[in-house]
């Protein structure tokens, strides 16, 4: 098979996601076990690694227009598959480098996301693009419905080692295959200039709303600490890494008919409408939970926010990358895109752990209602990307 940039880049995030997925349920499990339900620590681990990614993305900005970046997304994943070397070399002793982890975790982060969001723009045509991501996300949560069962016994079984040995396996995968990606439209500015861009950003409400929107992902599902606190709540009802994968995998099936739908049979009309249905249904849910936590509403909680994420997520990815291919970014602006894109991810996500780590002082049920608002300004702020684009 003749593998083009499309091709590849759809192996690069499907993997991508199946390795998110472990870290933020796994890991999540992983490191409570050892520390005790201590969210101190894991909160500041957190909040380390969401300022050493954005501080690389920055420093990284001026390559990110150069010939050779694609080197950038190379260095990012040896540096990932250095990070769990690591995580599966100390073990139990994890939570005495914790810091260095998330200061390793945030470099490979910063250096593979500095540049493969371009590379997908570049690559992928406003055309294609919904049909790419629906697909996309289809694949990885099939692939996912294995996945966390298979993982769960495996830990359960060993100790986590055999886990992280498929994970470097992957990874080392990842790295052969990214010597065939070929690097397109590199611009003709050779350094960013965000004062220019941002005149761009001015004149256009979609940009606005979408950097708006992004904070509020930051805030809740794009590595919060939303998630992280809902795994809590999983943890609390699932005994093993057994059932929680089990769990994970059933809902895992659902979403991907969801996915599949959205790439292939959902029109741009619709996009509002989805988004008001999925996210109100999500927060009646989570509004339930908060007042009875059982299995029963952990799973329709977990059900009905997974399908709202990923519809906004599709929805919002889809009209993020179509943006950036409009004339007066496409040819300069795509980098300096991204390096705002960057930090109203950074800005929501640094507020999001900071609050997780008022858990420790603070019952959770004070802190959720914060988050239903943060969900409630996500739909809004998605809303208007679609009213404006």
């Amino acid at each position: 098979m003749q593998l083009n940039n499309y091709k590849i880049l759809f192996i690069f995030r499907t993997i991508k996601i199946l390795l998110n997925l472990f870290l933020d349920s796994f890991f999540v499990l992983y490191f409570i076990t050892l520390s005790n339900n201590n969210i101190l620590p894991f909160g500041l681990y957190k909040l380390v690694s969401i300022t050493v990614l954005y501080l690389t993305i920055f420093l990284l900005r001026n390559k990110c227009k150069a010939k050779n970046r694609v080197n950038l997304l190379r260095i990012g994943l040896l540096i990932y598959l250095l990070y769990f070397i690591l995580i599966l070399l100390l073990k139990e002793k994890i939570v005495d480098y914790m810091y260095l982890i998330g200061i390793i975790y945030g470099i490979q982060e910063g250096f593979y996301f500095s540049v493969f969001n371009i590379l997908e723009s570049d690559s992928i045509s406003n055309n294609e693009r919904a049909r790419y991501n629906g697909d996309c996300r289809t694949l990885s949560n099939i692939l996912s419905i294995i996945f966390p069962i298979t993982l769960g016994g495996i830990i359960t079984l060993s100790n986590y080692s055999i886990s992280f040995i498929c994970i470097i396996i992957m990874l080392l995968f990842l790295f052969i295959l990214s010597l065939k990606i070929k690097n397109n439209n590199i611009s003709n500015i050779q350094k960013v200039n965000i004062k220019e861009f941002i005149k761009i950003v001015k004149k256009n409400k979609a940009l606005q709303n979408i950097y708006n929107s992004n904070i509020f992902s930051g805030l809740t599902y794009s590595s919060g600490a939303f998630l992280s606190i809902i795994t809590i709540y999983i943890i609390k009802v699932c005994n093993n890494s057994m059932s929680l994968g089990i769990y994970t995998s059933v809902i895992a099936f659902i979403v991907a008919i969801v996915a599949f739908l959205f790439g292939r049979f959902i029109k741009k009309k619709s996009y509002i409408k989805i988004i008001y249905i999925t996210v109100l249904i999500s927060i009646l849910s989570l509004i339930v939970l908060m007042f009875k936590c059982n299995m029963l509403t952990i799973i329709l909680f977990s059900l009905f926010s997974k399908i709202s994420w990923e519809f906004l997520y599709l929805i919002n990815l889809t009209s993020q990358g179509n943006l950036t291919n409009i004339n007066e970014i496409k040819d300069n602006y795509k980098v300096e895109f991204y390096q705002v894109f960057e930090l109203s991810l950074f800005i929501g996500r640094f507020i999001s752990f900071c609050l997780f780590i008022l858990m420790a002082i603070i019952p959770v049920n004070y802190i959720l209602p914060v988050f239903i608002v943060f969900l409630l300004l996500y739909m809004i702020t998605s809303v208007k990307i679609q009213k404006n684009m």
